[in-house]
């Protein structure tokens, strides 16, 4: 952000110091690398604040989150997402390659709405790479769909780091894990225990990229278990399964992090606002400070010039005399 250019040039830590700083006395070769043209900084603030107005007209009217899912082919990503959406196969699922090109759905079930788009699976070819990579493009939030089978391979962490050089600080916020078909492990008697064992090791795997990542953000997930609670007749049965199934926490946690994303946009539209605010005041003091040296300059030369008519009316007062005088001396002489 602009803001933070702003604040590294005035040596200051937080937005929130630009009050406290004397206009009238800043240096404005500081702010040299900025645009402190009026007309330009008047333009951008109102695109800023229409921007602004916009975000959280969507906001409080509960607009899309977009929600692009990743991950290798066969991960699982078209069964999760038919059970994020309650759909039965409206994502096409199947043991070959389904999904060629990006698939969207709109979900407007519930409180909010959800843009969900499904993607080739990774490293399948190619073509299929450069079309799930276009379905970044449209969404703010990743789900990255590993299956329940052990660690991240080669091509995931490569993923995860383009992902990491995408989003870079705001990586934990951008991305979900999602360890698909766990309930398969559930059979053998430590099942969690494998299911826990190989969270851990993906958590390790991907603080190797980005050491801040929450445990937070991974989500083990049941498909089939969630879509078997949806054909239950008993409503007891299908409340647990579904439950269990952790497809309605991944829901919460989608929207959880959609609204956070929200706030982070608009608290960083104001802080640009702010700056633009700042640049102006900045630019408004300087150029009063000019005009105010351009008066006192003015002022002075006027008193200066007013000082030579004067002086210059004196001595012409003098010459009249002398040239009186003068004549008076001529006539007495041809009286003579």
């Amino acid at each position: 952000m602009a803001i933070t250019s702003l604040l590294n040039a005035l040596d200051l830590e937080s937005p929130d110091q630009l009050g406290d700083i004397d206009l009238e006395s800043l240096d404005l070769d500081k702010l040299s690398g900025f645009d402190l043209d009026l007309d330009s900084l008047t333009k951008r603030y109102h695109e800023l604040d229409q921007r602004l107005v916009a975000l959280y007209h969507n906001q409080q009217e509960a607009q899309n989150h977009e929600v692009v899912v990743f991950g290798l082919l066969k991960a699982g990503k078209s069964s999760l997402l038919n059970a994020l959406t309650n759909q039965v196969d409206y994502f096409k699922e199947g043991v070959t390659r389904q999904t060629v090109s990006n698939q969207q759905y709109l979900d407007n079930s519930g409180s909010q709405t959800v843009l969900y788009i499904d993607t080739p699976g990774l490293d399948a070819n190619e073509q299929d790479d450069v079309e799930a990579t276009k379905g970044l493009e449209l969404s703010n939030i990743v789900l990255f769909v590993h299956n329940c089978n052990g660690e991240f391979d080669a091509r995931e962490m490569k993923c995860l780091s383009q992902l990491k050089e995408l989003y870079a600080e705001g990586f934990d916020q951008h991305v979900i894990l999602v360890l698909s078909q766990f309930d398969k492990k559930l059979a053998a008697d430590n099942g969690q225990a494998q299911v826990d064992h190989i969270k851990e090791r993906l958590l390790t795997q991907v603080r190797e990229i980005s050491p801040e990542f929450s445990e937070a953000n991974i989500c083990q997930v049941s498909s089939r278990m969630y879509q078997t609670g949806a054909a239950a007749s008993a409503d007891k049965k299908r409340e647990i399964l579904q439950e269990k199934s952790c497809i309605v926490a991944l829901r919460k946690l989608i929207l959880a992090k959609g609204n956070e994303l929200s706030n982070i946009a608009i608290k960083n539209l104001m802080l640009d606002i702010g700056e633009v605010m700042f640049l102006a005041a900045a630019l408004a003091t300087k150029k009063k400070q000019n005009m105010e040296q351009l008066e006192s300059k003015l002022s002075s030369y006027q008193s200066k010039l007013d000082r030579y008519n004067n002086s210059l009316d004196s001595e012409v007062d003098k010459i009249k005399g002398l040239l009186k005088q003068e004549k008076c001396a001529k006539k007495e002489l041809e009286d003579i």
